[in-house]
Formats: C-alpha cells, structure tokens, sequence
C-alpha cells in the first residue's frame, strides 16, 4: 500500500477555503525552512509495502505534537513540536488519515515549540528505544513481521491487512509503522 504525501501534510489552503482554514487550527504557522525540514519527514511516514495483520490497535493517549505549529489546510493540517535536548520530534496529522508519530530527527532549521518528548509512550507501551520484540510483544504480531522495507527495518501494522475495506481512496486502518535503527525504535507512528 503506498500513501502519497497529500495525505499527510498539506501546505496551502485552497483559496475558495480560506474561511474553513482559518479555523481548524490556532497554531503559528511553520516557516518555509521547518516545511521543508518536514517534508522529507511526512514521505517517510507510512513504507511502501504490506502491513502485517494485527488485531491490536494503538494510539497516544495524548498527542505528543497537540497545540504545536502548525499548516492547517481545509479539513485537515499538522502540528510539530521539538524536543532539543533529546533530539526529538512530534507531529500530529488531522485529515485523510489521523494520527501522530514521534521520532529521533536532527533539530529544525526554524523554531518550534518546545516540549519533553522523551517520556512518550503509546496507551499500550510503544516507546522510543525499545526492541523489535518488545514492540512486536505489544502489537501482538510475530518478531518475523519486522521486514526491511526502503532499507529500513520496519513493523508496519493494521487490523485490516489487505485486502483493504472500501474506503475514500481504497485505503487501509494503519495502526502502526515503527522504524528501527541498530536494533531500537527510532520512530513510532500510530495512525487511523
């Protein structure tokens, strides 16, 4: 399944949705140089490939990037926050597809707001730095479902595997993309 990056993070708003836009969200909007920090960011969110079927979903009990900066767009827009003494960063997307993903990324070019993300952890027990077993062990899937997709080791969940149900787009429930580097999670996303 491959999501194109209009799912995630949409930078201008239509101009027949000014009004729309101007609501959804009270958050400073991001700079040039935090959107294109981000960009490559959002491209990476969900792995060309096929999630494995999990019957466990996940979520933050409380967005990590909640009230960060943010591009609200019509019926959608993210929010980003940064943690600089941990190295790490929030987002939260509102739209197409829901959710939020917290990783270890180099500081941005531009200010966000601050926030201590190290204590993250999902309503089940996904935490950054932890193993592929241990976050395999908490999405009830098989340590094998940790594949190697675009040359990274990957578990990339949803309750519903393809073939996915009808929906806008054909697309899937992704509950969770994990990616891992020298053996620990360095990113965590939980989307719906």
């Amino acid at each position: 399944m491959k999501l194109e990056r209009r799912h995630f993070l949409r930078i201008a708003c239509l101009a027949m949705a000014t009004v729309v836009c101007a609501g959804i969200s009270q958050a400073r909007a991001l700079g040039a140089d935090v959107l294109a920090w981000a960009g490559p960011i959002v491209d990476s969110a969900i792995p060309n490939g096929t999630a494995v079927k999990s019957t466990v979903a996940d979520r933050f009990a409380h967005p990590p990037a909640a009230g960060g900066a943010g591009e609200p767009t019509a019926g959608s827009g993210s929010t980003w926050v940064y943690d600089k003494a941990h190295g790490i960063a929030a987002w939260l997307e509102n739209g197409d597809l829901t959710g939020s993903e917290i990783l270890y990324v180099s500081s941005p070019p531009g200010s966000l707001p601050s926030r201590d993300l190290s204590n993250v952890v999902s309503v089940r027990g996904l935490h950054l730095g932890m193993t592929p077993a241990e976050a395999a062990k908490v999405l009830g899937v098989s340590t094998s479902s940790v594949r190697t997709m675009s040359g990274v080791p990957t578990l990339f969940t949803a309750t519903h595997a393809p073939p996915c149900p009808t929906g806008p787009e054909g697309s899937c429930d992704i509950d969770a993309v994990i990616k891992f580097k020298a053996g620990h999670a360095y990113s965590i996303g939980l989307w719906h």
